[in-house]
């Protein structure tokens, strides 16, 4: 369980820690990476992640899955400095929540909205479709965890690291957290080429 009473790391300590975890990624390999955070972290971490890479290594990626409808992300985004015009949004978020006729009127432009059934195979493909010309796809498994079963997690993890459908060159970023189940951290671990540790006061990447 993560201490909340602990003060929060400083920001720029954060990208530093990422920077030197992620090392190079300009290689047209894919790269399978893997965050662990404490949940009370995540979304401070997350923008920091994409400080890192759209801000500072000029990438252009995808957030596959958030914690709240794209609009909304994109705002608290753009509040913390994140540079939103190079990152695309695939949102389930609102149609579970209820929320898409509003959503829809101030969707961002760049965002696909899906419905809430969660078929691995057609979420990959529309990611695939939207990440041909992005740099990485960003996944947040907590978020995933909280709509769905962790078997169907499990295969979607699997099925994306292996997935023909996304560019060679389009690197895989996952962030879990201590709430994630156990099955879906060993599978990360057992697949991830870079594991980054971020959690706990002081601790610097694995």
């Amino acid at each position: 369980m993560a201490d909340k009473n602990r003060p929060r790391r400083n920001e720029e300590e954060v990208i530093q820690r990422i920077e030197t975890g992620l090392g190079d990624m300009t290689s047209a390999k894919r790269q399978i990476i893997s965050l662990f955070v404490d949940s009370i972290d995540s979304q401070n971490i997350s923008s920091a992640l994409l400080k890192s890479l759209v801000n500072r290594r000029k990438m252009r990626g995808l957030i596959a899955y958030s914690r709240s409808p794209c609009s909304h992300m994109r705002r608290v985004l753009d509040r913390k400095g994140v540079n939103t015009n190079d990152i695309f949004f695939i949102d389930q978020v609102t149609d579970i929540s209820g929320a898409r006729s509003v959503e829809s009127a101030n969707a961002p432009s760049n965002a696909l909205f899906l419905n809430n059934s969660f078929d691995a195979d057609i979420f990959l493909k529309s990611i695939a479709s939207a990440s041909s010309d992005k740099d990485f796809v960003f996944v947040d498994i907590s978020t995933l965890q909280l709509y769905h079963e962790t078997e169907r997690i499990k295969d979607f993890i699997t099925s994306m690291i292996s997935s023909p459908l996304l560019p060679k060159s389009c690197s895989a970023v996952f962030m879990a957290s201590e709430d994630t189940h156990l099955e879906l951290l060993g599978t990360l671990e057992a697949l991830c080429d870079k594991v980054l540790n971020l959690r706990g006061e002081g601790d610097a990447p694995a």
